[in-house]
C-alpha cells in the first residue's frame, strides 16, 4: 500500500527527474544567447509592468482591502545567458575579473566535488543526473557568461528602480516594507562551477538580502545571521500580528532596531536533491561551516579562509571544533522537525 507522510494527496507526485541530455545540444552548454526578444516583452518587463499596474489599480481603490501584498518574483538572473536589447553588451567581458577561485582543482574539497569535478571536466552541458555545471572552459568563456549574468542583474536593478518610483508617485512609499532576496545564489565560476548545484560554497547559500521598513534606520549594513525562514515572522510582526508558536524562524526586528544584535547563533541548510539522490544537512555559523553528506563531510573556517579552498573535515587538529558543531547541527536538525499541517476542511 502506499503513504504519505502529508496529508495532501498532492504530495504523492513523483518529482525525481531522471533526464539524460545530449551534449552535443549547444542548448545543454552555457547558453550565452543573443535573441531578437526586445526589452519590452522580456520576462522582467513583464514582471515590472504588472507589479505597477497592480500598485495603480490599489491606489485607485480598486480592491476592497486597505492594505496589499505583491510577490514581485523575476526568473532573471538564470541561464541562458540572455539579457535583452541594450542589456547584452552593457558590460564587457574583458572588464570581467573571475573569482579568486576560478582555478580551483578540488583537491581539498569535498569527496563529492572531487569526484563532481573529475567526471565532467572535460563535459559542456549536462549528462545524465548531474547538474550542468561546465568545467573545462575557457577564462574568456567564463568572463561572457558572467558578463551577461551582470547585464540581467541591471536590468533588474532598473526594474526595481521604477517600482520604487512608483511607490512614490503613488504616495504608498511610506507605509509600504519593502523586502529584496533570492532562493539561491549562483556560483557564477567559484570554484570552476556555475549555475547551482549540490554544493553548499558560499556563492549559492548567501543570499542578498535588503528590507526597508517605514521611519527605520537607513543605509545600514549586518553582518548578523538570519534565514529565509525568518521572513514571514518579520513581516508578521511588523504588521502587529503575533508570532504563532509553530513557526521556526525568528524576527529579525532587533537587528532592524540596531544592526549589532544577534538573533541566530547557526543557520540551519537542509538539501534533499533529487536530481542525484544526494542529502546534505549543513550549519553556518560566524565562523565556520559544517556539511554532512551521507558518508562524508565538509568543514571550513570561515574567518581564515573565506573562499572555502581547504576542507578540515579530516585534520585531527579541528576535531574537538568538529565534534561541538556536529553536536549543535543535531540540535538544529531535531529542533527543525516539524508534523504536517493538518488542513482543517469544515467537516
Amino acid at each position: 500500500p502506499l503513504r504519505i507522510k502529508d496529508s495532501d494527496p498532492d504530495s504523492m507526485i513523483q518529482t525525481k527527474l531522471n533526464i539524460s541530455f545530449d551534449t552535443s545540444n549547444p542548448l545543454t552548454k552555457l547558453q550565452v544567447l543573443e535573441h531578437k526578444i526586445p526589452e519590452e516583452l522580456y520576462s522582467t518587463t513583464f514582471v515590472k509592468e504588472n507589479t505597477i499596474d497592480f500598485l495603480k489599480r490599489f491606489s485607485e481603490g480598486k480592491y476592497s482591502k486597505p492594505n496589499f501584498f505583491a510577490f514581485c518574483s523575476f526568473p532573471d538572473p538564470h541561464h541562458s545567458f540572455s539579457p535583452p536589447g541594450k542589456y547584452f553588451d552593457m558590460y564587457k567581458p574583458e572588464d570581467i575579473v573571475l573569482p579568486r577561485t576560478f582555478n580551483d582543482t578540488h583537491e581539498n574539497s569535498s569527496r563529492f566535488n572531487q569526484k563532481h569535478f573529475s567526471e565532467t571536466l572535460n563535459t559542456e552541458g549536462t549528462v545524465k543526473n548531474i547538474f550542468p555545471i561546465p568545467k573545462n572552459l575557457t577564462e574568456e568563456e567564463a568572463k561572457t557568461v558572467i558578463a551577461k549574468s551582470f547585464g540581467m542583474e541591471k536590468m533588474i536593478d532598473d526594474a526595481i528602480g521604477e517600482i520604487l518610483n512608483a511607490l512614490e508617485e503613488l504616495g504608498l512609499s511610506d507605509n509600504t516594507v519593502v523586502i529584496f532576496t533570492s532562493d539561491h545564489g549562483d556560483l557564477g565560476g567559484d570554484h570552476r562551477f556555475f549555475f547551482k548545484g549540490p554544493f553548499l560554497y558560499q556563492g549559492l547559500i548567501k543570499v542578498p538580502f535588503l528590507i526597508k521598513v517605514p521611519n527605520g534606520l537607513k543605509g545600514q549594513i549586518s553582518d548578523s545571521l538570519v534565514s529565509s525562514i525568518d521572513i514571514p515572522e518579520t513581516i508578521l510582526e511588523l504588521e502587529g500580528f503575533s508570532i504563532p508558536n509553530s513557526m521556526q524562524g525568528k524576527s529579525m526586528i532587533p537587528i532592524l532596531n540596531n544592526p549589532e544584535e544577534k538573533i541566530n547563533d547557526g543557520i540551519l541548510i537542509e538539501m534533499d536533491d533529487d536530481h542525484n539522490d544526494e542529502k546534505t544537512r549543513t550549519l553556518v555559523t560566524n565562523d565556520w561551516r559544517i556539511t554532512f553528506f551521507r558518508n562524508y563531510g565538509e568543514l571550513y573556517n570561515l574567518k581564515d579562509d573565506p573562499d572555502e579552498m581547504n576542507n578540515l573535515w579530516d585534520n585531527l587538529s579541528f576535531l574537538k571544533v568538529k565534534e561541538e558543531l556536529i553536536f549543535k547541527l543535531l540540535r538544529k536538525c531535531i529542533n527543525n522537525q516539524q508534523n504536517p499541517l493538518i488542513r482543517d476542511c469544515g467537516y
